[in-house]
């Protein structure tokens, strides 16, 4: 398909941990506003990032959709180029310097051999946990951070522990990262 060229419109984005929200600012009664949100997408689902246009401060979303396996692609155009950088910066925060995932893009794996921590940056697993992965180092320990389904009070929630006691499951991160690669090799047609 080719691509689609839409006039210029008022879109407000809100960007959240996890989750990028498309709105319509839309007046309602006594003048006021508010915002009708008409897509949401897993941050995890999209990649960002500048686009040279003359004279403007222009950031370009590539949005991979799961439902329709298609690439969609929306530029967004600032008002300043401070807007723009703090968009870009939104999108790619600075990562811890031994952190190769932030929680909220990481692979996540089930504990399937209990470890107990020995060292105060170690963390302990309970068998069954789930863990995000942040940092696979290349000694035979993962760094990770556990996903609370319950609060958990007696013990660090991140750490270092023996990869081997862990094995990775399908997860958002897992998906979206076949999907892009599915679609860099042509599987897939970009709108």
């Amino acid at each position: 398909k080719q691509n689609r060229i839409t006039k210029s419109q008022k879109v407000e984005l809100m960007l959240f941990d996890t989750l990028f929200l498309f709105a319509k600012p839309v007046k309602i009664r006594n003048g006021a506003r508010r915002n009708l949100v008409f897509r949401q997408v897993h941050r995890s689902l999209l990649e960002v990032a500048e686009v040279a246009v003359e004279g403007q401060f222009v950031f370009g979303v590539t949005i991979f959709d799961q439902e329709t396996q298609t690439r969609i692609v929306e530029y967004f155009r600032t008002a300043t180029n401070t807007d723009l950088v703090r968009w870009l910066e939104a999108f790619h925060p600075p990562k811890n310097e031994e952190d190769i995932y932030q929680v909220w893009d990481a692979p996540m794996a089930k504990v399937v051999d209990e470890y107990v921590a020995l060292e105060k940056e170690e963390l302990t697993l309970c068998l069954g946990e789930t863990v995000y992965i942040l940092n696979r180092g290349q000694d035979g320990y993962s760094k990770g951070y556990l996903k609370q389904d319950t609060p958990i009070f007696d013990r660090p929630l991140q750490g270092w522990f023996p990869t081997c006691c862990i094995e990775e499951i399908d997860s958002l991160h897992k998906q979206a990262k076949e999907l892009k690669r599915s679609i860099a090799d042509g599987g897939v047609s970009a709108l």
